[in-house]
């Protein structure tokens, strides 16, 4: 890895060397799914159900989607994934629900896109 592009990910919150070791210490590998990400599918899963305020299929691919973050060490996208989750499940006594949880969704969309453009820089 483009140590350039690793002390950028690391200075964003991103754990590099905690999931290459998950990757059983395979650079290679851990890289092959780190450039993969951009083209999951639970993202745009949890952007259409929370328009459509299908919170339960919106939980299910924010709960997949965490997954994935944290094997990648993405744990700027994960923290936010967690909180997200976290208000989801507990909706019925979150006060303003609808409000905390499109505020947390705009700070996971920011901080997803940040992600992206980062994981591009790998080429």
């Amino acid at each position: 890895m483009d140590s350039v592009i690793k002390s950028e990910m690391e200075a964003n919150g991103y754990d590099v060397d905690g999931a290459i070791h998950r990757f059983s210490g395979n650079e290679v590998l851990y890289l092959t799914f780190l450039k993969r990400f951009p083209s999951n599918e639970h993202y745009d899963k949890i952007e259409k159900n929370l328009i459509d305020k299908n919170y339960e299929t919106a939980y299910k691919a924010a709960h997949a989607l965490k997954g994935i973050t944290g094997n990648l060490g993405l744990n700027p996208v994960y923290r936010l994934l967690e909180e997200m989750l976290s208000t989801m499940r507990n909706k019925e006594s979150v006060v303003d629900f609808e409000e905390k949880l499109e505020g947390l969704y705009k700070q996971f969309q920011a901080e997803y896109e940040k992600s992206i453009k980062l994981i591009a820089k790998l080429g």
